[in-house]
C-alpha cells in the first residue's frame, strides 16, 4: 500500500555517494510508484463502472424505464407463465394465465396483425354482428371442458378463428394438469399407495400386458379436461390394445394432489403392487 505524505526518505551512505546517480535512480523509483499508483486509481475507477454497467446490462434490459422480460416457460400447473430477463436466462418472475392476460395478449396481437381500415359499407349492406355471444371467461371454460372449437364457436355465434385465439393458454394448462397427475400416486382401497408414481405405474403396467408404445405415442395419450361444477380435472389415457381403443380415467383434485380411478383400467394400470409385498407373497 502506498503511503504519501506522512513518511521520510532516509538515504542510505552508499546511495548519498553516488552522486547523480543516485538521485537519478531515486526519482526513478518514485516517477514508478507514483505511475503504478495511477493506474491503480484509473482502473478502480473505470472497473468500477464497467462493472457496474456489466452488472446492469446481464441482469436486466430496459426499455422506456421498464424492465423487458421474456417468457421462458410455464409452471409445472400450468396455471403461470415463466419470465426472465434474458431469452435463455433462468425464470425468476411468472405471471398467472387469466382473463386479464389473455385479453392484453389477444389487444397486442391484433396490434401487430391489424388489417388496413376496412371499407366503408355501401349503404343497406347488413353488417354482420362482431361480438360474442359468450364471454372470455365463458369460451375458457368449455375450452377446458374438452369442447371443440367449432362447437363453441356455433354457440358464440362467431368465426372460429376467433376461439381459435384463446385455445393456446388453455392447451397448455390441459397438458400442465395431466402432467401434474402423472406426478401424483395412486391410492387403493385396503391396498394402499401404489409403488410408482402414475406416470410410470401406466407405463410399467402397460409394458407387462405386452402393448409397445414409443415415448412420444404415450405423451400424446394424455389429455385432462375440467370438469366445471366441481372443479376437479378428468385425466386420460386412451391407447389401443389387440385392437381395441381402450381408455383409462381418473379424477385429480389440483388442490391436494390427490387422483382416483373413475374405472377399473385406471385402477390396474395406475397402481404397481409395492416390491415388499410381491416379495413376501412368493
Amino acid at each position: 500500500m502506498l503511503l504519501t505524505g506522512h513518511s521520510r526518505t532516509y538515504d542510505s551512505p552508499v546511495a548519498a555517494g553516488k552522486g547523480r546517480s543516485g538521485r537519478t535512480a531515486k526519482r526513478s523509483t518514485r516517477r514508478a510508484k507514483d505511475g503504478a499508483a495511477k493506474k491503480s486509481a484509473a482502473k478502480r475507477r473505470v472497473g468500477g463502472k464497467a462493472a457496474a454497467g456489466d452488472g446492469t446490462s446481464k441482469r436486466r434490459a430496459t426499455k422506456n424505464g421498464l424492465t423487458v422480460l421474456r417468457p421462458v416457460g410455464l409452471s409445472e400447473d400450468g396455471h403461470s407463465v415463466i419470465l426472465a430477463p434474458r431469452v435463455r436466462g433462468k425464470g425468476t418472475y411468472q405471471v398467472p394465465i387469466d382473463d386479464r392476460l389473455v385479453a392484453q395478449l389477444i389487444a397486442a396481437r391484433d396490434l401487430l396483425e391489424a388489417p388496413p381500415p376496412p371499407v366503408a359499407p355501401r349503404a343497406g349492406a347488413v353488417v354482420p354482428a362482431a361480438e360474442s355471444k359468450l364471454t372470455i371467461k365463458e369460451i375458457q371454460a368449455l375450452l377446458r371442458e374438452g369442447r371443440t372449437v367449432e362447437s363453441i364457436a356455433r354457440k358464440a355465434g362467431v368465426d372460429p378463428t376467433w376461439i381459435e385465439r384463446f385455445e393456446g393458454p388453455i392447451v397448455w394448462e390441459r397438458d400442465g394438469m395431466a402432467r401434474r397427475t402423472q406426478r401424483s400416486t395412486l391410492v387403493r382401497s385396503r391396498r394402499g399407495p401404489s409403488e410408482l408414481p402414475l406416470g410410470e405405474a401406466v407405463v410399467a403396467n402397460l409394458r407387462r400386458r405386452g402393448v409397445v408404445m414409443t415415448e412420444e405415442q404415450i405423451e400424446a395419450a394424455w389429455d385432462s379436461v375440467k370438469e366445471s361444477r366441481t372443479g376437479t380435472w378428468r385425466v386420460r389415457f386412451a391407447f389401443t390394445s389387440r385392437g381395441r381403443p381402450r381408455v383409462a380415467e381418473w379424477r385429480f383434485d389440483p388442490e391436494t394432489s390427490e387422483v382416483a380411478a373413475l374405472n377399473e383400467l385406471a385402477n390396474e394400470l395406475g397402481w404397481l403392487e409395492p416390491r415388499r409385498r410381491r416379495r413376501s407373497s412368493r
